[in-house]
């Protein structure tokens, strides 16, 4: 009998909680020391899933809670934050991002993060994580290496200008 999935990384849990104080300290232990609130009132419950693969790390969060979370600076990664639903406002050093189906957040070494989440909002987020220097040859890597490469064959496309945004883009319509 075939199984089938309903979230992602669903073979591989991390945990599943609706204790607050035990998911600060799973949590705390995996990544960067952090604090997270809940909206008074509001009862918590989250699915963290994660996968390490190489130096690179995948995590997936399903929060249905409102949250305010506040991380301190990461020493040597990078996590790109990818919502599959729901959004989230960022603050990284002052300034605000919000990250939702269409737009990534990037949060680089040594930047400070804040995070909350609107009312009513299922967060269903990915994390990606990836160190300064990253082995060519793992699974994630190569995956990474694939997109940039399609990336570059689309840019490479003569009518390519009309998907490029910012300075670059501006040169390039």
């Amino acid at each position: 009998m075939s199984r089938t999935s309903q979230d992602y990384l669903d073979r591989h849990p991390l945990f599943h909680s609706k204790d607050l104080d035990e998911t600060r300290a799973i949590m705390g232990s995996h990544w960067a020391e952090h604090k997270v609130n809940v909206t008074e009132g509001t009862t918590f419950e989250t699915t963290v899933n994660h996968a390490a693969i190489g130096s690179a790390r995948m995590t997936y969060v399903r929060c249905p809670t409102q949250l305010q979370v506040s991380s301190s600076p990461l020493l040597d990664s990078y996590i790109i934050y990818l919502m599959k639903t729901g959004a989230a406002k960022h603050v990284l050093d002052g300034r605000l991002s919000v990250a939702t189906q269409q737009i990534a957040v990037v949060q680089c070494p040594g930047q400070q993060v804040e995070m909350s989440t609107p009312p009513r909002d299922v967060l269903r987020s990915i994390f990606l994580e990836i160190s300064w220097s990253v082995e060519l040859q793992a699974a994630t890597t190569r995956c990474l290496i694939f997109i940039a490469s399609v990336t570059h064959s689309t840019l490479n496309h003569p009518r390519a200008g009309h998907c490029v945004d910012g300075p670059i883009g501006q040169h390039l319509n």
